[in-house]
């Protein structure tokens, strides 16, 4: 069968994300450095191309729709905005704005790295986080500022770390449609799950942000997209990709190491299974290559540090309970037993000074991070309710999923959400262990919200199938129609905020 353009160029598509960013990111810095255009006239323009860009594919969507099948054509027009979303946010975001640790903590690592040629010599600050992140960071900042001819700037060298957290989403976004047909998700229901992930917030603020959030969250669905296909075929080719992938999860950020446990899990069913069928040596071999290449590759820089700071593995970097973000004085019922309305009213915003109901604050955190935009008041508290609708209704859905959906493949109908809740509730440990404000930020969980997404898809495609009841049948019509509604009310209002804040 012959080959079509873009199957040719598929296995190249990482290279031409990073290259599309890249280009990018060098026009333009270099049309503000050589005073083309100021900085708030380029943030306006791109602003303005976002918006263009996305109407010009509403049109093509438009055109093309009658022509060929609609769900394809509506992936493609979701996967697109979602990329011109997170990339003209980069882009129009300086590292400084709207950042997490980053002054004299993850610019002073990067610096570090590219100034000295070595990794930091002490576990101060940020120093003793994993490295994967910064050494990618630097290698590609040292690159793009060259070329720039910028490299004696120390902003600008901290700026362009943004394109790897650039990358990391994007690859995130065009990594969902792969994971939904690993689960054998039905196609006319990937839209859903597709619209979550291209347009929730958090994706943007990670893809502008210097920091190693973004990409663990890429290593961490990588990391589920191969233990799926593992879990389906024990080959070693495969076994070996999952090895390296968790190995540089956890150099990215020990907190990816909850992902392996999962991992771990279904390759103890699988062992069992072996074991019955008197076929333990092969798959014993596997698990071994595994644990040879994943353990060193992954707790190396943690063994260094336990070895000349006496860094626990589990270290966190300590806040003094009199800090303004403790949050512990609060019960614990009072913060994590239920969403609470009162907070969501007064403020739409996520305060880590003021907020303790952790619930609450992810729902506010995941569509404004911690920051407070300028913008009408009908848009943020609109866009934050919807969030909230869509949430419970994922909730919902995820029960539906494990209770009803008989049909569905078991990964789908309980690995996902056995997932959610093992990450949710690691996160509320966390949060109990550690009662700060800024320990409640929904991007320690963002892999939480593609999971609902998922059962948001499986209950909009259930609903599309035939029920002999009338309860049956008008249930049915009615969470076909609202999930898609919500959805997209969701999409077009973080697209409109996003493409007008600067």
């Amino acid at each position: 069968m012959k080959q079509t353009i873009e199957t040719k160029l598929k296995p190249f598509s990482p290279v031409i994300l990073a290259a599309v960013i890249i280009l990018c990111y060098l026009l333009t810095e270099g049309l503000k450095l050589n005073e083309v255009l100021l900085l708030h006239e380029s943030a306006h323009l791109i602003n303005v191309l976002m918006g263009v860009l996305i109407i010009i594919g509403l049109l093509v969507f438009h055109c093309r729709v009658r022509k060929t099948d609609q769900t394809e054509e509506l992936i493609r027009l979701i996967l697109f905005a979602g990329l011109v979303m997170r990339l003209g946010y980069m882009l129009y975001t300086d590292a400084y704005t709207r950042p997490h640790d980053i002054s004299g903590g993850h610019d002073s690592y990067i610096l570090q790295i590219i100034h000295n040629a070595r990794l930091p010599q002490d576990n101060h600050g940020q120093f003793y986080q994993q490295p994967v992140y910064y050494v990618i960071s630097a290698i590609v900042s040292s690159i793009v500022n060259a070329i720039l001819g910028t490299s004696a700037d120390e902003h600008a060298l901290v700026n362009a770390a943004k394109i790897v957290s650039c990358f990391a989403s994007c690859s995130v976004l065009l990594m969902t449609p792969k994971i939904c047909k690993e689960l054998d998700l039905n196609r006319r229901a990937q839209p859903i799950v597709l619209a979550v992930t291209a347009f929730l917030p958090e994706f943007y603020l990670l893809a502008g942000r210097v920091g190693p959030d973004s990409l663990s969250i890429y290593f961490m669905m990588l990391a589920l997209l191969l233990t799926i296909r593992w879990f389906k075929n024990q080959t070693f080719p495969v076994t070996i990709q999952l090895a390296v992938v968790y190995g540089l999860a956890i150099s990215t950020k020990i907190s990816c190491a909850v992902f392996a446990i999962f991992t771990a899990v279904l390759m103890l069913i699988r062992l069992v299974q072996a074991i019955k069928q008197k076929k333990a040596a092969p798959m014993l071999a596997k698990l071994g290559v595994f644990g040879c290449i994943s353990l060193p590759l992954g707790m190396w820089y943690c063994i260094r540090n336990l070895v000349r700071f006496d860094q626990a593995l589990n270290y966190v970097y300590p806040i003094p309970i009199t800090s303004d973000l403790y949050c512990g004085d609060h019960s614990i019922a009072s913060r994590f037993l239920w969403f609470d309305l009162a907070n969501l009213k007064a403020n739409q915003y996520a305060s880590p000074w003021n907020d303790y109901n952790y619930p609450m604050y992810l729902v506010k955190s995941s569509v404004f991070g911690e920051f407070k935009f300028g913008i009408p008041d009908w848009v943020s508290y609109g866009l934050v309710l919807v969030n909230f609708a869509l949430i419970l209704i994922s909730l919902l859905a995820m029960i539906y999923v494990v209770v009803c959906c008989t049909h569905a493949k078991p990964m789908l109908r309980f690995g996902i959400p056995a997932l959610w809740m093992f990450l949710y509730g690691f996160s509320v440990n966390f949060n109990i262990n550690y009662p700060f404000g800024c320990t409640m930020d929904f991007r320690y969980i963002v892999p939480t919200a593609i999971f609902g997404g998922l059962c948001l898809s499986v209950a909009y495609n259930n609903s599309l199938e035939r029920y002999q009841s009338k309860l049956e049948s008008l249930a049915a019509k009615t969470v076909r129609c609202v999930i898609p509604c919500l959805t997209a009310v969701f999409s077009a209002l973080s697209v409109y905020m996003y493409c007008v804040i600067r």
